[in-house]
Protein backbone atom coordinates (compact mmCIF):
# COMPACT_ATOMS: atom_id res chain seq x y z
CA UNK A 1 0.00 0.00 0.00
CA UNK A 2 1.36 3.44 -1.17
CA UNK A 3 1.81 6.21 1.56
CA UNK A 4 -1.20 8.38 -0.58
CA UNK A 5 -3.51 5.32 0.58
CA UNK A 6 -2.37 5.64 3.99
CA UNK A 7 -5.61 6.82 6.67
CA UNK A 8 -4.58 10.42 7.64
CA UNK A 9 -5.30 11.72 11.03
CA UNK A 10 -7.70 14.39 11.41
CA UNK A 11 -6.37 17.63 12.15
CA UNK A 12 -6.16 18.62 15.65
CA UNK A 13 -8.81 21.20 17.36
CA UNK A 14 -6.79 24.55 18.01
CA UNK A 15 -10.12 25.98 19.65
CA UNK A 16 -13.07 24.84 21.29
CA UNK A 17 -15.96 26.59 22.86
CA UNK A 18 -14.76 27.55 26.94
CA UNK A 19 -18.21 26.51 28.12
CA UNK A 20 -16.72 22.70 27.22
CA UNK A 21 -13.86 22.67 29.63
CA UNK A 22 -13.98 26.16 31.99
CA UNK A 23 -16.84 24.80 34.08
CA UNK A 24 -16.15 21.23 34.39
CA UNK A 25 -12.49 22.25 35.88
CA UNK A 26 -13.39 25.28 37.60
CA UNK A 27 -15.25 23.12 39.62
CA UNK A 28 -13.25 20.14 40.31
CA UNK A 29 -10.28 23.32 40.98
CA UNK A 30 -12.50 24.60 43.71
CA UNK A 31 -13.10 20.51 45.41
CA UNK A 32 -9.55 20.11 45.28
CA UNK A 33 -9.16 23.06 47.47
CA UNK A 34 -10.92 21.18 50.08
CA UNK A 35 -8.45 18.76 49.56
CA UNK A 36 -5.65 20.35 50.65
CA UNK A 37 -7.53 22.75 53.18
CA UNK A 38 -10.52 21.71 54.30
CA UNK A 39 -10.56 17.69 54.66
CA UNK A 40 -7.16 17.19 56.21
CA UNK A 41 -8.15 18.76 59.27
CA UNK A 42 -11.59 17.04 59.43
CA UNK A 43 -10.42 13.98 58.85
CA UNK A 44 -7.68 14.17 61.58
CA UNK A 45 -9.86 15.86 64.10
CA UNK A 46 -12.50 12.60 63.15
CA UNK A 47 -9.80 10.38 63.49
CA UNK A 48 -8.85 11.57 67.40
CA UNK A 49 -6.15 13.98 66.57
CA UNK A 50 -5.23 16.68 69.35
CA UNK A 51 -5.85 20.08 68.28
CA UNK A 52 -2.32 20.80 67.94
CA UNK A 53 -2.03 18.12 65.39
CA UNK A 54 -5.33 19.48 63.45
CA UNK A 55 -3.74 22.82 63.50
CA UNK A 56 -0.49 21.81 61.63
CA UNK A 57 -2.66 20.43 59.55
CA UNK A 58 -2.92 23.45 57.61
CA UNK A 59 1.01 23.80 57.28
CA UNK A 60 0.61 21.09 54.77
CA UNK A 61 -0.94 23.77 52.69
CA UNK A 62 1.89 25.69 51.90
CA UNK A 63 3.04 24.48 48.62
CA UNK A 64 0.13 26.12 46.98
CA UNK A 65 1.48 29.50 48.25
CA UNK A 66 5.39 28.69 47.27
CA UNK A 67 4.18 26.73 43.29
CA UNK A 68 6.59 29.78 41.47
CA UNK A 69 9.54 28.06 42.94
CA UNK A 70 9.33 24.79 41.25
CA UNK A 71 7.25 26.46 38.30
CA UNK A 72 10.40 26.42 36.16
CA UNK A 73 11.15 23.04 36.58
CA UNK A 74 7.74 21.56 35.98
CA UNK A 75 7.17 23.87 32.76
CA UNK A 76 9.93 22.15 31.11
CA UNK A 77 7.94 18.97 31.67
CA UNK A 78 5.48 19.33 29.00
CA UNK A 79 2.85 21.60 27.54
CA UNK A 80 0.24 23.13 29.59
CA UNK A 81 -2.47 20.97 28.29
CA UNK A 82 -0.20 17.72 29.16
CA UNK A 83 0.88 18.93 32.75
CA UNK A 84 -2.94 19.75 32.79
CA UNK A 85 -4.22 16.47 32.70
CA UNK A 86 -0.99 14.39 34.07
CA UNK A 87 -1.77 16.15 37.59
CA UNK A 88 -5.63 15.59 37.21
CA UNK A 89 -4.63 12.10 36.65
CA UNK A 90 -2.48 12.49 39.76
CA UNK A 91 -4.59 13.29 41.78
CA UNK A 92 -7.65 11.05 40.90
CA UNK A 93 -4.94 8.42 41.14
CA UNK A 94 -4.15 9.50 44.70
CA UNK A 95 -7.47 9.90 45.64
CA UNK A 96 -8.36 6.37 44.82
CA UNK A 97 -5.29 5.26 46.93
CA UNK A 98 -5.95 7.47 50.17
CA UNK A 99 -9.53 6.38 50.17
CA UNK A 100 -7.97 2.40 49.98
CA UNK A 101 -5.63 3.26 52.72
CA UNK A 102 -8.85 3.81 55.28
CA UNK A 103 -10.05 0.06 54.81
CA UNK A 104 -6.26 -1.13 55.77
CA UNK A 105 -5.02 -1.76 59.66
CA UNK A 106 -2.42 1.11 59.21
CA UNK A 107 -2.02 3.44 62.61
CA UNK A 108 -0.78 6.63 62.87
CA UNK A 109 -1.38 10.18 61.34
CA UNK A 110 1.79 10.59 59.39
CA UNK A 111 1.36 8.66 56.36
CA UNK A 112 -1.58 10.76 56.15
CA UNK A 113 -0.26 14.01 56.75
CA UNK A 114 2.51 12.98 54.22
CA UNK A 115 0.25 11.86 51.90
CA UNK A 116 -1.87 15.59 52.03
CA UNK A 117 1.66 17.45 51.57
CA UNK A 118 1.80 15.82 48.35
CA UNK A 119 -1.75 16.27 47.33
CA UNK A 120 -0.87 20.05 47.95
CA UNK A 121 2.63 19.59 45.58
CA UNK A 122 -0.43 18.16 42.80
CA UNK A 123 -3.10 20.79 43.16
CA UNK A 124 0.05 23.52 42.79
CA UNK A 125 1.13 22.01 39.48
CA UNK A 126 -2.65 21.56 38.35
CA UNK A 127 -3.35 25.03 38.95
CA UNK A 128 -0.03 26.50 37.44
CA UNK A 129 -1.11 24.56 34.02
CA UNK A 130 -4.46 25.20 34.39
CA UNK A 131 -4.02 28.93 33.93
CA UNK A 132 -1.46 28.70 31.74
CA UNK A 133 -3.81 26.62 29.43
CA UNK A 134 -6.34 28.71 30.05
CA UNK A 135 -4.20 31.94 28.89
CA UNK A 136 -3.72 29.75 26.16
CA UNK A 137 -7.00 28.63 24.29
CA UNK A 138 -8.93 31.36 25.70
CA UNK A 139 -9.17 35.32 23.72
CA UNK A 140 -9.04 38.38 25.83
CA UNK A 141 -12.55 38.41 25.55
CA UNK A 142 -13.82 35.15 26.55
CA UNK A 143 -11.46 35.71 29.53
CA UNK A 144 -13.20 38.62 30.39
CA UNK A 145 -16.57 36.86 30.16
CA UNK A 146 -15.38 33.50 31.37
CA UNK A 147 -13.75 35.15 35.35
CA UNK A 148 -17.11 35.44 36.76
CA UNK A 149 -18.39 32.07 35.20
CA UNK A 150 -15.51 29.97 36.17
CA UNK A 151 -15.19 31.61 39.83
CA UNK A 152 -18.93 30.43 40.33
CA UNK A 153 -18.19 26.73 39.46
CA UNK A 154 -15.06 26.96 41.40
CA UNK A 155 -17.60 28.25 44.39
CA UNK A 156 -19.85 25.76 43.71
CA UNK A 157 -16.98 22.53 43.89
CA UNK A 158 -15.38 23.79 47.24
CA UNK A 159 -19.30 23.76 48.48
CA UNK A 160 -19.48 20.16 47.08
CA UNK A 161 -17.09 19.44 48.92
CA UNK A 162 -17.75 21.15 52.13
CA UNK A 163 -21.19 20.16 52.34
CA UNK A 164 -22.58 17.24 50.47
CA UNK A 165 -19.37 14.99 50.87
CA UNK A 166 -19.03 16.32 54.60
CA UNK A 167 -22.82 15.92 55.40
CA UNK A 168 -22.37 11.89 53.23
CA UNK A 169 -19.37 11.25 55.76
CA UNK A 170 -21.46 11.66 58.59
CA UNK A 171 -24.42 9.80 57.45
CA UNK A 172 -21.73 7.04 57.24
CA UNK A 173 -20.31 7.55 59.94
CA UNK A 174 -24.17 6.98 61.56
CA UNK A 175 -24.37 3.68 59.51
CA UNK A 176 -20.55 2.13 60.43
CA UNK A 177 -19.77 3.65 63.70
CA UNK A 178 -16.37 4.73 62.01
CA UNK A 179 -14.68 7.27 60.45
CA UNK A 180 -12.26 5.52 58.89
CA UNK A 181 -14.72 3.53 55.91
CA UNK A 182 -16.63 6.72 56.06
CA UNK A 183 -14.01 8.79 54.74
CA UNK A 184 -12.49 5.84 52.37
CA UNK A 185 -16.12 5.29 50.47
CA UNK A 186 -15.86 9.21 49.97
CA UNK A 187 -12.53 9.60 48.78
CA UNK A 188 -12.92 6.60 46.61
CA UNK A 189 -16.26 8.13 45.12
CA UNK A 190 -14.45 11.66 44.65
CA UNK A 191 -11.88 9.92 42.80
CA UNK A 192 -14.28 8.00 40.63
CA UNK A 193 -16.07 11.30 39.56
CA UNK A 194 -12.55 12.59 39.20
CA UNK A 195 -11.10 10.21 36.71
CA UNK A 196 -14.58 10.92 34.67
CA UNK A 197 -13.54 14.54 34.48
CA UNK A 198 -10.42 13.43 32.94
CA UNK A 199 -11.18 11.55 30.51
CA UNK A 200 -14.02 13.99 29.34
CA UNK A 201 -11.48 16.86 29.35
CA UNK A 202 -8.80 14.71 27.65
CA UNK A 203 -11.15 14.13 24.42
CA UNK A 204 -12.47 17.61 24.56
CA UNK A 205 -9.64 19.87 25.43
CA UNK A 206 -8.07 21.72 22.28
CA UNK A 207 -4.60 22.00 21.11
CA UNK A 208 -3.89 26.03 21.47
CA UNK A 209 -1.49 26.95 18.95
CA UNK A 210 0.58 29.02 21.32
CA UNK A 211 0.66 26.08 24.04
CA UNK A 212 3.71 25.15 23.15
CA UNK A 213 6.08 24.19 26.24
CA UNK A 214 7.78 27.15 27.95
CA UNK A 215 11.01 27.99 29.07
CA UNK A 216 9.92 30.44 31.87
CA UNK A 217 11.48 33.47 33.07
CA UNK A 218 10.73 32.53 36.68
CA UNK A 219 14.22 30.91 37.46
CA UNK A 220 15.14 31.11 41.24
CA UNK A 221 17.43 33.92 40.58
CA UNK A 222 14.88 36.24 39.17
CA UNK A 223 12.62 35.27 41.90
CA UNK A 224 15.29 36.48 44.58
CA UNK A 225 15.48 39.84 42.58
CA UNK A 226 12.34 40.51 42.59
CA UNK A 227 11.50 39.40 46.18
CA UNK A 228 14.65 42.04 47.32
CA UNK A 229 13.11 44.31 45.06
CA UNK A 230 9.93 44.12 46.59
CA UNK A 231 11.16 44.52 50.22
CA UNK A 232 13.25 47.81 48.85
CA UNK A 233 9.93 49.43 47.96
CA UNK A 234 9.25 52.51 49.90
CA UNK A 235 8.06 51.47 53.01
CA UNK A 236 7.71 47.50 51.89
CA UNK A 237 8.88 46.25 55.61
CA UNK A 238 5.38 47.86 56.58
CA UNK A 239 3.52 45.86 53.13
CA UNK A 240 5.05 42.51 54.02
CA UNK A 241 3.88 43.00 57.50
CA UNK A 242 0.63 43.93 56.47
CA UNK A 243 0.22 40.76 54.37
CA UNK A 244 1.37 38.53 56.61
CA UNK A 245 -0.31 39.50 59.75
CA UNK A 246 -4.05 40.68 58.38
CA UNK A 247 -4.27 36.45 57.10
CA UNK A 248 -2.89 35.79 60.30
CA UNK A 249 -5.52 36.36 62.12
CA UNK A 250 -8.04 34.42 60.78
CA UNK A 251 -6.41 31.59 60.12
CA UNK A 252 -5.82 31.41 63.80
CA UNK A 253 -9.93 31.61 64.12
CA UNK A 254 -10.46 29.35 61.39
CA UNK A 255 -8.04 26.86 62.31
CA UNK A 256 -9.88 25.94 65.21
CA UNK A 257 -13.27 26.98 64.62
CA UNK A 258 -14.53 23.64 63.04
CA UNK A 259 -12.61 21.60 66.63
CA UNK A 260 -14.64 23.90 68.52
CA UNK A 261 -17.73 23.10 66.66
CA UNK A 262 -16.59 18.62 67.02
CA UNK A 263 -15.29 18.66 70.09
CA UNK A 264 -17.80 17.57 73.09
CA UNK A 265 -19.04 19.68 75.70
CA UNK A 266 -16.42 18.54 78.12
CA UNK A 267 -13.89 19.21 76.05
CA UNK A 268 -15.02 22.78 75.79
CA UNK A 269 -16.61 22.38 72.11
CA UNK A 270 -20.15 22.36 70.96
CA UNK A 271 -20.81 18.70 70.26
CA UNK A 272 -21.89 18.94 66.45
CA UNK A 273 -21.69 16.03 63.97
CA UNK A 274 -20.37 16.47 60.44
CA UNK A 275 -23.89 16.59 59.30
CA UNK A 276 -24.88 19.53 60.87
CA UNK A 277 -21.28 21.10 59.42
CA UNK A 278 -22.53 19.68 56.23
CA UNK A 279 -25.64 21.96 56.39
CA UNK A 280 -24.02 25.14 57.45
CA UNK A 281 -21.78 25.04 54.27
CA UNK A 282 -23.55 26.36 51.66
CA UNK A 283 -25.39 29.23 53.20
CA UNK A 284 -21.45 30.13 54.86
CA UNK A 285 -20.30 30.56 50.92
CA UNK A 286 -23.40 32.41 49.94
CA UNK A 287 -22.67 35.03 52.49
CA UNK A 288 -18.99 34.99 51.58
CA UNK A 289 -19.83 35.57 48.21
CA UNK A 290 -22.32 38.04 48.17
CA UNK A 291 -20.19 39.89 51.25
CA UNK A 292 -17.21 39.36 48.50
CA UNK A 293 -19.63 41.71 45.81
CA UNK A 294 -20.62 44.59 48.21
CA UNK A 295 -17.20 44.61 49.85
CA UNK A 296 -15.72 45.03 46.45
CA UNK A 297 -19.02 47.53 45.33
CA UNK A 298 -17.74 49.87 48.28
CA UNK A 299 -14.53 49.68 47.12
CA UNK A 300 -15.20 50.87 43.81
CA UNK A 301 -17.37 53.75 45.31
CA UNK A 302 -15.47 55.39 48.08
CA UNK A 303 -12.24 54.20 46.59
CA UNK A 304 -9.46 51.96 48.02
CA UNK A 305 -7.43 54.72 50.24
CA UNK A 306 -10.75 55.27 51.76
CA UNK A 307 -12.14 52.17 52.04
CA UNK A 308 -9.29 50.13 53.16
CA UNK A 309 -8.44 51.44 57.13
CA UNK A 310 -12.08 51.07 58.02
CA UNK A 311 -12.96 48.01 55.88
CA UNK A 312 -10.18 46.32 57.41
CA UNK A 313 -11.34 46.84 60.76
CA UNK A 314 -14.77 45.38 59.25
CA UNK A 315 -12.72 41.97 58.97
CA UNK A 316 -11.72 42.04 62.44
CA UNK A 317 -14.92 42.94 64.67
CA UNK A 318 -17.17 40.73 63.83
CA UNK A 319 -14.72 37.86 65.50
CA UNK A 320 -16.40 38.88 68.66
CA UNK A 321 -19.39 36.75 67.45
CA UNK A 322 -17.50 33.80 67.65
CA UNK A 323 -15.36 34.73 70.43
CA UNK A 324 -19.01 34.39 72.90
CA UNK A 325 -20.12 31.29 72.09
CA UNK A 326 -17.74 29.49 74.27
CA UNK A 327 -19.11 31.60 76.78
CA UNK A 328 -22.61 30.43 75.77
CA UNK A 329 -21.92 27.14 74.97
CA UNK A 330 -25.02 25.93 77.02
CA UNK A 331 -27.38 27.87 74.64
CA UNK A 332 -26.05 26.84 71.40
CA UNK A 333 -28.41 24.10 70.88
CA UNK A 334 -31.96 23.44 70.60
CA UNK A 335 -33.90 20.56 70.36
CA UNK A 336 -37.35 20.00 69.17
CA UNK A 337 -39.81 17.51 68.13
CA UNK A 338 -42.33 17.18 65.17
CA UNK A 339 -44.37 14.05 65.54
CA UNK A 340 -42.34 11.55 67.20
CA UNK A 341 -39.18 13.06 65.13
CA UNK A 342 -36.47 14.54 66.72
CA UNK A 343 -34.22 17.74 65.75
CA UNK A 344 -31.32 19.04 66.64
CA UNK A 345 -30.53 23.50 65.27
CA UNK A 346 -28.06 25.70 66.19
CA UNK A 347 -29.07 29.20 65.82
CA UNK A 348 -26.95 30.94 67.81
CA UNK A 349 -24.07 28.84 66.25
CA UNK A 350 -25.24 29.67 62.38
CA UNK A 351 -25.56 33.12 63.44
CA UNK A 352 -22.16 34.04 64.72
CA UNK A 353 -20.29 31.84 61.85
CA UNK A 354 -22.53 33.98 59.33
CA UNK A 355 -21.35 37.45 61.00
CA UNK A 356 -18.07 36.73 61.27
CA UNK A 357 -18.44 35.52 57.23
CA UNK A 358 -19.74 38.44 56.40
CA UNK A 359 -16.83 40.71 57.95
CA UNK A 360 -14.51 38.57 56.75
CA UNK A 361 -16.15 38.84 52.91
CA UNK A 362 -16.46 42.62 53.32
CA UNK A 363 -12.77 43.45 54.30
CA UNK A 364 -11.12 41.02 52.30
CA UNK A 365 -12.85 42.80 49.41
CA UNK A 366 -10.39 45.29 50.25
CA UNK A 367 -7.59 43.15 51.03
CA UNK A 368 -8.06 41.69 47.83
CA UNK A 369 -8.15 45.05 45.96
CA UNK A 370 -5.13 46.56 47.41
CA UNK A 371 -2.75 43.19 46.72
CA UNK A 372 -4.18 43.63 43.02
CA UNK A 373 -3.09 47.11 42.76
CA UNK A 374 0.21 46.33 44.70
CA UNK A 375 0.75 43.33 41.99
CA UNK A 376 0.63 46.39 39.23
CA UNK A 377 3.56 48.21 40.59
CA UNK A 378 5.83 45.66 39.55
CA UNK A 379 6.53 46.39 36.08
CA UNK A 380 8.32 44.02 34.40
CA UNK A 381 8.39 41.82 37.75
CA UNK A 382 4.18 41.48 37.80
CA UNK A 383 4.46 37.60 37.89
CA UNK A 384 6.96 37.34 40.56
CA UNK A 385 4.97 40.19 42.33
CA UNK A 386 1.95 38.02 42.19
CA UNK A 387 3.60 35.21 43.45
CA UNK A 388 5.28 36.94 46.33
CA UNK A 389 2.07 38.44 47.40
CA UNK A 390 -0.15 35.01 47.05
CA UNK A 391 3.34 33.08 49.14
CA UNK A 392 2.92 35.79 52.02
CA UNK A 393 -0.78 35.96 52.07
CA UNK A 394 -1.13 31.71 52.22
CA UNK A 395 2.02 32.00 54.75
CA UNK A 396 0.29 34.47 57.19
CA UNK A 397 -2.82 32.31 56.84
CA UNK A 398 -1.13 29.14 57.38
CA UNK A 399 1.21 29.75 60.29
CA UNK A 400 -2.23 31.44 62.35
CA UNK A 401 -4.24 27.99 61.23
CA UNK A 402 -0.85 25.69 62.30
CA UNK A 403 -0.15 27.42 66.03
CA UNK A 404 -3.98 27.50 66.56
CA UNK A 405 -3.93 24.31 67.91
CA UNK A 406 -1.37 24.32 69.92
CA UNK A 407 -2.61 27.63 71.86
CA UNK A 408 -6.02 26.41 72.28
CA UNK A 409 -4.73 23.66 73.62
CA UNK A 410 -2.70 25.81 76.29
CA UNK A 411 -5.80 28.52 77.06
CA UNK A 412 -8.72 27.14 75.62
CA UNK A 413 -11.45 28.26 72.62
CA UNK A 414 -11.98 31.74 74.12
CA UNK A 415 -8.30 33.29 74.58
CA UNK A 416 -8.02 31.70 71.25
CA UNK A 417 -10.61 33.34 68.95
CA UNK A 418 -10.24 36.46 71.39
CA UNK A 419 -6.43 36.52 70.60
CA UNK A 420 -7.02 36.38 66.98
CA UNK A 421 -8.31 39.85 67.24
CA UNK A 422 -5.33 40.66 69.59
CA UNK A 423 -2.92 39.65 67.02
CA UNK A 424 -5.32 41.74 63.80
CA UNK A 425 -4.75 44.89 65.53
CA UNK A 426 -0.96 45.49 64.25
CA UNK A 427 -1.94 44.87 61.06
CA UNK A 428 -4.67 47.34 60.59
CA UNK A 429 -2.50 49.85 62.62
CA UNK A 430 -0.08 49.74 59.89
CA UNK A 431 -2.53 50.37 56.88
CA UNK A 432 -1.41 54.74 57.93
CA UNK A 433 2.07 53.51 57.17
CA UNK A 434 1.62 51.58 53.73
CA UNK A 435 2.45 54.30 50.70
CA UNK A 436 -1.11 53.95 49.61
CA UNK A 437 -1.46 56.96 47.57
CA UNK A 438 2.05 56.26 45.80
CA UNK A 439 1.12 52.85 44.96
CA UNK A 440 -2.11 53.85 43.32
CA UNK A 441 -0.38 56.07 41.16
CA UNK A 442 2.36 53.79 39.83
CA UNK A 443 -0.07 51.09 39.47
CA UNK A 444 -2.29 53.94 37.59
CA UNK A 445 0.97 54.59 35.54
CA UNK A 446 1.57 50.48 34.80
CA UNK A 447 -1.73 50.99 32.78
CA UNK A 448 -1.12 53.55 31.04
CA UNK A 449 2.65 52.07 29.71
CA UNK A 450 0.57 48.64 29.23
Amino acid sequence: MSDSAAPSQPPRKTHVSPWSFVPCTEFFAGLMRDYASAFPSLIFKTLGASNAVVGFTYFLTLPLGFNVLWAPFVERLGTYRQNFLRSLLAITIWSALLGGVFFLPIQGLMPLAIAFLGAAFIISVFNMAYLGFKVSALSNRELELFTGVGNSFYRIGAMTGTTLMVYLVGLLFDRMGSYRPAWGIILLAGSFAMGGAWLYLRAVLAYPPSDTGTTTKLTPAVYLKSFTDFIRQPRGWFITGFLLLAPFSEGLLSGMKTPFYLDPPEKGGLGMDLKAIGVMAPISTTIMILSGIVGGIIVRKFGLRRALFPMSLVMLVPHVAIILLPVFREHAMQSFHIGSAGFVVYPWVWTANFIEISGYGLGFAAYLTFTAFLIKTGGHNKATFAALVGAFSVIGYTAGGGVSGIIQEHVGYFWTFALSIVVAIPAWLLIPFIPLRQILQRAEQADHEG
